[in-house]
């Protein structure tokens, strides 16, 4: 369609991206962006597909092991301008077709007590949106923690069925769970989890041959 034409006008941002834009109904309107950032900070070109429900949520696709990835344009501004990037429609993590962990991201370093292990898991999974199904166990941890900060004599067995509504398995069972799954998200030739030289080190590590 003529209003998601991107030769009408271009122009090139202080990150090395290529805008688009269509001279449709007042314009002009950015519809296509050449580099855009992706997920996996793998830089793409992003077409506009639709009309967006705000400024920096504006529908749209790029092209990933020959496939049409749908999702949206977001800007955040570093240095003085904006920098594009672009998310996958938000769906369940292991459908995606681009890897939501990047390789050397850390969750958390210094520490083998499962409380530091699950919340370095959790901030990482926020700042990837990432969603586990094991999200409302490693929240227990965390839990049952602070209630023996106040009653030392708590009992995980009776804490886990008072959130849970069912018994689940040790933290250190949860862990595991975490690992397995934040695994299925790293790129190919990658896993989650400590790393070979450093047992206390948690993150996206290259699988050695």
């Amino acid at each position: 369609m003529a209003k998601y034409r991107y030769q009408d006008m271009r122009e090139t941002n202080a990150h090395n991206q290529t805008l688009g834009y269509a001279l449709w109904m007042g314009g002009p309107d950015l519809t296509y962006v050449g580099g855009i950032v992706c997920n996996d900070d793998k830089r793409r070109n992003w077409f506009k597909s639709g009309e967006p429900d705000s400024y920096f949520s504006v529908p749209g696709y790029v092209h990933c092991r020959g496939k049409k990835v749908k999702g949206y344009l977001t800007a955040e501004t570093v240095g003085s301008e904006w920098l594009y990037q672009f998310r996958e429609t938000p769906k369940d993590n292991f459908s995606r077709l681009i890897p939501l962990l990047h390789p050397g991201d850390e969750s958390s370093h210094a520490s083998l007590l499962d409380l530091d292990i699950a919340r370095g898991i959790l901030d990482l999974c926020q700042r990837r949106s990432v969603y586990l199904s094991t999200e409302v166990e490693l929240k227990l941890i965390l839990s049952y923690h602070n209630v023996l900060e106040v009653r030392p004599e708590a009992r995980w067995e009776d804490l886990s069925k008072q959130h849970t509504k069912a018994s689940v398995g040790s933290p250190d069972e949860i862990l595991e769970d975490a690992f397995n799954e934040l695994s299925a998200l790293c790129p190919d030739g990658y896993y989650f989890g400590s790393h070979p030289g450093d047992g206390a080190l948690f993150g996206v590590w290259e699988i050695e041959k």
